[in-house]
């Protein structure tokens, strides 16, 4: 389904317009809830190819554009209030209310992640970066992933980690979008199995193909190209006050064709843990090894999920995060230890 979140601040005549416009333009394809009770919320394949609006109602909201409203927006009280909700009454949050949730900070109700949890698993609940992120930067979503919540806001306009992330989790599934939750985070009650972390090796042996342009020179140049590998989902990292462990091969001079990072004096493995085997990711950063700053010509993310251990070529996106076409990309060698891949 395609949801439509409005943010509604018109007047009850321009409300009544607003409602005779939906269903003249939309028609049929709006998903329309007759009022009953939810003994639960209806599937994505149940609700293929219509759109959900999303809205707060209010006293004021005319009758006409109430009936078209699915997915109610409420504001936290407290968990006591959310759980008995009707179902398809949700909460938005930012950023900064979940890492209170975590980290049980400034008065929340004890044991508030296991209860956002809880709440997921029944509810809808979106997060959204907080306001003083002036500079599109952005919160890594497994902070909100791994609560169960269902619609992660991100900001597009960079190029980040999180977007890596973001890349990588919906490239499952054809792509279409959608991504069901890990079992632990789908039950009815938060009480159950907790989330699988995972420890493996990345070995980047060479580059194929590897772009020539880069991001402030917008042009072709000399490749002295070097890869950055990170894993993703190090929130619990970060709010420990510990900054991410990076790891990079050595760079290779004047080659963008066939660039060959791992030799036998230098293996180029590293040993990536990831907090969470559903929603974790690898990533990888192509630059180019300049005097001054370091171009970034290429990425790459790789869900932790769809990986098998073995050689695989990984497919590669341009400096902006476009897909690249044509046959460039990084062979490397992924393998788990033991307890993981069993």
């Amino acid at each position: 389904p395609f949801i439509l979140s409005m943010e509604n601040h018109c007047s009850v005549k321009q409300q009544l317009r607003m409602a005779e416009l939906l269903v003249a333009i939309l028609g049929d394809s709006i998903y329309r809830w007759g009022g009953e009770k939810l003994n639960s919320l209806p599937s994505p394949e149940g609700l293929k190819r219509k759109i959900v609006i999303k809205c707060k109602v209010k006293d004021t909201t005319p009758i006409e554009l109430e009936r078209l409203v699915f997915l109610i927006g409420s504001k936290f009280q407290q968990w006591s209030v959310s759980l008995g909700l009707r179902l398809n009454e949700m909460h938005s949050f930012s950023e900064s209310k979940v890492i209170d949730f975590i980290k049980g900070d400034k008065d929340v109700e004890v044991d508030s992640a296991r209860k956002l949890i809880g709440y997921n698993t029944r509810h809808i609940s979106r997060i959204y970066p907080k306001g003083t992120r002036v500079t599109s930067d952005n919160y890594d979503p497994a902070l909100a992933w791994d609560h169960g919540s269902q619609i992660v806001a991100l900001n597009f306009q960079s190029l980040n980690n999180a977007m890596l992330s973001n890349w990588a989790l919906f490239s499952q599934n054809g792509g279409c979008g959608y991504v069901r939750k890990p079992a632990h985070l789908c039950g009815s009650t938060s009480e159950s199995t907790s989330d699988e972390p995972v420890s493996l090796t990345v070995r980047v042996i060479m580059g194929f193909n590897l772009p020539t342009y880069a991001v402030e020179s917008k042009k072709a140049q000399t490749m002295c190209p070097y890869v950055v590998v990170e894993a993703s989902g190090a929130w619990m990292r970060s709010l420990k006050g510990k900054r991410p462990e990076v790891m990079r091969t050595a760079t290779v001079k004047d080659n963008d064709f066939d660039p060959l990072f791992s030799t036998e004096k230098n293996p180029c493995s590293f040993r990536l843990d990831i907090k969470s085997k559903a929603t974790g990711s690898v990533h990888f950063w192509i630059k180019n090894d300049v005097l001054g700053k370091d171009d970034i010509v290429a990425v790459a993310a790789v869900p932790t999920a769809a990986l098998r251990t073995g050689y695989r070529f990984v497919n590669l996106r341009d400096y902006r995060g476009r897909p690249l076409r044509s046959f460039r990309g990084l062979l490397c060698h992924f393998s788990f230890d033991s307890a993981a891949s069993s």
